[in-house]
């Protein structure tokens, strides 16, 4: 009864925001404003939609405090990820940080955050495929810090139309939600829609945007959600793969890689914004909307997620170079 009274509040808390979004993102200076260029929209729009996710972690270290027994050090390494990511994002959307500094501050909150929670610490790894789990002690700490790195890149470079990482996020949510039945993390885990269907409901209208501050948290909860299933999990009862959490985070994975290679190849920063996208793609070459994206998205998520048990080797092979071709 309790949590569900701190959820309801923060659900208040959250539309009270959004509704005076202008005002706020008048006063903290932060607008996603149009460059004719790169960006879609042509009117400035308020870039506070990470806010509430922000919110939303006290919820759940507050939970992971009382309700799984996390000690005080472990609650402390989780707040210094959730804090320092929105707060790099904060600064990231004012003072439109270099791609170097975001790296390297990434990187440093990462590090101190697994450092002090054990539980985010990924020591071994379970490949469905070949029926082994990999002991990577010796490497865990700066390999989970990688997840963490990547799935922010992966999550943030997704984001560039108006409910794409609202919906993905969800579909990200509910397949947890699935895994993780049994589990201690389930009710967390259920308890973020709310605040993402209050997200989408602003987002779709194009009232708000994520931007970098909410790119950062929210991209931030899901690798911890999805590492702390997997340990719970996973290593137990093998349920939750790598290949299966490679096949949920594909879609943005794939994209992040691909615009990688082909800046490099071009001779650019790899990190340097660009309209070469897979939204912008879709957008441009084909002339569909926001809406038939956002379904491809999610219907190519989903899936792979329902025929990944019939071969997943096959399966990555094809789906790559189906990718490849509508690129």
């Amino acid at each position: 009864m309790e949590n569900s009274l701190i959820i309801l509040l923060l659900c208040i808390v959250q539309t009270i925001i959004y509704e005076k979004s202008n005002k706020i993102s008048s006063y903290l200076s932060l607008y996603d404003l149009p460059d004719y260029e790169r960006k879609i929209h042509t009117t400035p729009v308020s870039s506070i939609g990470g806010i509430p996710f922000f919110l939303f972690t006290f919820f759940i270290l507050y939970n992971f405090k009382n309700d799984l027994d996390f000690n005080t050090i472990n609650i402390i390494g989780l707040f210094i990820i959730f804090f320092g990511s929105f707060i790099l994002g904060f600064l990231d959307d004012i003072f439109n940080l270099s791609s170097l500094s975001r790296i390297v501050f990434s990187l440093l909150i990462f590090f101190i955050g697994v450092f002090f929670c054990e539980y985010l610490i990924i020591s071994n790894l379970y490949f469905e495929t070949i029926n082994i789990n990999l002991d990577i002690t010796n490497y865990a700490i700066p390999f989970t810090v990688l997840c963490f790195l990547v799935c922010q890149n992966a999550l943030n470079m997704f984001d560039g139309i108006n409910g794409a990482s609202g919906f993905f996020a969800t579909f990200v949510i509910i397949v947890l939600t699935f895994f993780s039945n049994g589990s201690d993390y389930q009710f967390v885990i259920i308890s973020i829609l709310p605040t993402l269907f209050i997200f989408l409901y602003f987002n779709c209208q194009g009232k708000i945007f994520l931007g970098n501050n909410g790119t950062y948290i929210y991209s931030s909860i899901i690798a911890a959600l999805i590492i702390l299933i997997y340990k719970d999990i996973s290593q137990t009862l093998n349920i939750l793969s790598v290949e299966l959490i490679f096949f949920i985070l594909i879609v943005p994975g794939l994209d992040m890689v691909r615009l990688f290679l082909v800046r490099i190849y071009n001779e650019k920063n790899p990190f340097t914004a660009d309209k070469n996208h897979l939204h912008h793609i879709l957008l441009e070459n084909y002339g569909l909307k926001n809406t038939q994206i956002i379904l491809i998205v999610i219907f190519l998520s989903q899936l792979l997620f329902l025929l990944i048990n019939i071969n997943v080797n096959l399966l990555l092979f094809l789906y790559s170079f189906l990718y490849l071709l509508i690129i």
